[in-house]
């Protein structure tokens, strides 16, 4: 009789046996003893894989319903069988200095879901920066981190080499109590971390230090392993910390059983309250609330006596900050830093600011912006008690202006796409320079603009007319009398370079502002300006990833950009995307074409007397090629509507063949080309260099002379499978599911396609 297995992943298996296999069966060892399989399995002489290969070769087992782990569907697994075999990497974040904001970014990729438990781990890279998993659905709050990296049975780099386990994040499912509380202690329950996870991290600190709940109510919340480790040092904590430990832990009859402790037990039987069982943890462990809520309060370390709260306060109106601010991921120039601060300028209901600091390994970030209306700017405002992060310097200031018009100013477009003198006046007090040799007088001052302009300004004098207060309120006369405003602009443009670098509606043209500038100039930028990046990413998929949930689909609009990677190998960089609009045009072309000379002219396919240009990060080179949204027009219609469906969602030979070659003639290592079809998915296509390869997309898929096909999609495609490797990073409603794209697929096509065409 059969036996059918719903696994924790979801998947069901179907086993079946005969009465008399041997399977169970204790077997002599070279020891002498005699072991069954459980002892194996528990002993750790065979391990799981073994196990599973051994139940196929000895009984039937097949899959029913597939899952990650158990990849394929199929009536009878062979002895071939791997599992993970179609393995989805997991998506990493950008990298953060602090891991809690690792943890805010995983937070907010999570956003409002609780239709099931998610969960994810923190990592810390080599390099001591920071980055967290993306959101999985995993099975139980008190998740094996394997769920997430199953290191054993999965390939080295698909997963997170080189990083350390931290922490383990978990969301929980909106379900009530199995039992009455008060409010209050219902509140709490329901916001706390279970005394299951708390039962393994207190057992488990030697392999991760954090755990961290995101909760219902909107909140995070953090209990340190590491403290109650500190604590196990101490004397008088040392035995209610083993207390604790034996409290939640499992009952000896029911060790499968999460729920079976003291603790839990007491606190369903009313003799235990949830406030009091977080304050006995509180003796002897840390927690903090790395984001706030009515119930936890401010963000803060938690201490001993706590109470519930009664409301919290938005961390961006604090006049001191009470906790630790957030702080955007890395970047790999200070503007990059500044355009992320700019982009987190929300509803611009009132002056905000901020301030980007210079990490040791000269990398930048940058605070998020808090309240600055009383325009003091002060540091303390932003950092736990004005301390800078460790080993960090101040590297510039940035002002978010308002959505108003500027109070002391006349009504003008130009007024209210800057800020008033006396608030500039103010900010260059902050980032006025010690007067030290060679010293530049003032560090940059950043203005992220009411019309979406993004400008720079490195003043190197105070202007005359705004030394003093007598001064200033003459030059504010003076520019509410008959004075053109764009006057103002270019007075400021001579105390210091202003450079716009995000247009807006008044600041229209990029580059440096002239003494001859007006409102709504266009300017035609630099093709060998530097290029504007991303944040730091440990992976180059995560880095594309990142660029493609920022852009959007919008008809007869096509962008490109540049994956970029260090000469270590372990930090990745993606461009902003370049405008590429237009038919695709013909390998000889395309060096022709506005997108090309901005992101790899001058950097790629040199002769050796060219010298680079200094576009990209020193110690960075080009080694991927992102395409958004560059679909082909001009497709005619097709008598097989399979081949239409493939012709159509994927990507024109000529596009193909110009990157391909474009990383083949530099030879570049793990060489990636990204692109999004016309169903909005995100593929990968790793090209292997070889013959096969390089003479499909030179005259094998299209006829150089006619421009004809000469091979289906279908039939390119499949050469192109067996050559390089086409992945799903991010599926779509035609390229589905995640993973490797083989045969198979072209093959589930055509079925499908049949058995529409029947119907």
């Amino acid at each position: 009789m059969p036996v059918f297995i719903s696994t924790l992943d979801d998947a069901v298996l179907e086993y079946q046996a005969d009465v008399s296999t041997p399977l169970f069966d204790p077997a002599k060892q070279p020891s002498g003893t005699f072991e069954d399989v459980h002892t194996q399995l528990s002993g750790g002489q065979l391990s799981p894989q073994a196990f599973v290969r051994k139940v196929i070769g000895m009984s039937w087992l097949g899959v029913l319903v597939p899952s990650e782990c158990w990849d394929e569907e199929s009536s009878r697994l062979g002895a071939d069988w791997l599992p993970y075999a179609d393995f989805s990497r997991r998506a990493l974040s950008p990298a953060f200095f602090h891991q809690a904001d690792a943890l805010r970014y995983a937070h907010q990729r999570l956003g409002n879901r609780r239709d099931r438990i998610y969960g994810g781990l923190l990592l810390k890279r080599v390099d001591g920066l920071f980055v967290a998993t993306e959101p999985l659905p995993v099975a139980t709050e008190n998740f094996d981190p394997k769920w997430i990296l199953p290191d054993e049975d999965v390939r080295a780099d698909w997963l997170a080499p080189g990083m350390t386990l931290v922490a383990r994040y978990r969301s929980r499912r909106d379900v009530l109590p199995a039992f009455v509380l008060d409010e209050d202690g219902e509140a709490v329950y329901r916001a706390m971390l279970s005394t299951d996870v708390l039962g393994t991290a207190l057992t488990c600190q030697h392999l991760w230090s954090h755990e961290y709940l995101f909760g219902l109510d909107g909140s995070v919340i953090g209990f340190s392993c590491r403290s109650a480790m500190d604590a196990a040092q101490q004397g008088p904590l040392s035995n209610d910390l083993e207390a604790l430990r034996q409290a939640l832990a499992p009952a000896e009859r029911t060790p499968h059983d999460p729920l079976s402790n003291a603790l839990e037990k007491q606190m369903r039987d009313g003799s235990l309250t949830p406030v009091a069982f977080v304050n006995r943890l509180l003796k002897v462990a840390s927690m903090t609330v790395v984001q706030g809520s009515a119930l936890w309060g401010n963000a803060q370390v938690l201490g001993s006596g706590w109470l519930p709260a009664r409301g919290f306060t938005a961390p961006d109106r604090f006049i001191h900050a009470s906790a630790d601010r957030a702080l955007g991921p890395v970047f790999s120039h200070i503007d990059d830093a500044a355009r992320d601060a700019h982009e987190r300028a929300g509803e611009r209901d009132r002056l905000t600011y901020g301030f980007i600091f210079k990490l040791a390994n000269g990398h930048w970030m940058a605070s998020l912006p808090v309240d600055g209306e009383d325009r003091r700017f002060p540091y303390d405002r932003v950092v736990l008690g004005g301390r800078l992060p460790v080993g960090c310097t101040i590297a510039a200031l940035y002002l978010c202006a308002p959505a108003r018009q500027p109070e002391e100013l006349r009504a003008s477009a130009v007024y209210h796409a800057f800020i008033p003198p006396s608030l500039l006046r103010a900010a260059l007090a902050v980032v006025r320079t010690k007067t030290n040799a060679g010293a530049a007088p003032y560090l940059p001052l950043y203005l992220s603009c009411a019309d979406g302009a993004l400008l720079n300004y490195r003043a190197s004098r105070l202007d005359s007319d705004w030394d003093g207060e007598a001064q200033m309120q003459a030059y504010i006369r003076l520019l509410n009398g008959n004075i053109n405003p764009r006057d103002y602009i270019r007075q400021v443009a001579l105390s210091g370079p202003l450079e716009v670098l995000v247009t807006g509606e008044i600041w229209t043209g990029k580059g440096r502002v002239s003494h001859t500038w007006s409102e709504g100039a266009s300017a035609a930028e630099d093709p060998d300006a530097r290029v504007a990046l991303g944040p730091l990413f440990s992976h180059p998929d995560d880095a594309a990833r990142y660029m493609w949930r920022r852009s959007t689909a919008v008809p007869g609009k096509a962008a490109m950009g540049a994956v970029l990677t260090n000469a270590a190998g372990n930090s990745y960089l993606v461009s902003e995307p370049v405008d590429d609009s237009g038919p695709s045009v013909h390998v000889g072309l395309r060096m022709n074409t506005s997108a090309y000379r901005r992101l790899f002219g001058g950097v790629m396919n040199l002769d050796e007397r060219t010298q680079p240009r200094p576009k990209y990060p020193a110690g960075y080179h080009v080694m991927g090629v992102q395409q958004l949204h560059k679909w082909d027009a001009s497709l005619e219609r097709l008598a097989d509507r399979h081949e239409q469906a493939i012709t159509e969602n994927f990507i024109s030979q000529k596009e193909f063949r110009f990157v391909v070659d474009l990383l083949r003639q530099d030879k570049v290592a793990g060489a990636r080309y990204y692109f999004t079809p016309r169903q909005g998915a995100l593929l990968v296509y790793a090209p292997s260099f070889e013959r096969t390869e390089h003479d499909l997309l030179l005259f094998g898929w299209i006829d150089p002379e006619s421009d004809k096909p000469r091979l289906k999609t279908s039939e390119a495609l499949t050469i192109l499978f067996n050559s390089g490797r086409l992945h799903v990073l991010e599926p779509d409603r035609f390229w589905q599911p995640k993973g490797h794209v083989a045969s198979r697929f072209l093959m589930a096509l055509r079925k499908a396609q049949q058995t529409r065409l029947r119907s």
